[in-house]
């Protein structure tokens, strides 16, 4: 969906690397402080601005310590979303098809 690798947490999307670098969920209250830091712009999305996302230029996580600062932001926000039910690309909601599939088989 975002053209590169997502990071979920608890069925939320928590960041996405991309050739355009890191797009990380603050959410909108957070989001004037993150893009008062350097390398940081609004993320765009079918050319209109994503509230609540950040996406940070490879410079601003060039070290461990930024890249830390932007996952902490991101984590803060996004662990406090309720939990989603996760879906796997064979539309399996938390192993649970497959757990009735099996039960069905062995009856």
């Amino acid at each position: 969906m975002f053209g590169g690798i997502t990071f979920m947490l608890s069925g939320n999307m928590l960041c996405c690397v991309s050739k355009q670098g890191l797009m990380v969920r603050v959410g909108a209250d957070a989001e004037p402080v993150a893009l008062a830091s350097p390398f940081a712009q609004p993320c765009m999305g079918a050319g209109r601005r994503m509230a609540g996302f950040i996406l940070v230029s490879f410079s601003g996580v060039a070290s461990s310590a930024q890249l830390k600062k932007w996952l902490s932001m991101a984590q803060a926000y996004v662990g406090k979303l309720p939990e989603k039910q996760v879906t796997d690309a064979r539309g399996d909601r938390n192993g649970q098809q497959r757990a009735t599939l099996k039960q069905r088989s062995s009856q």
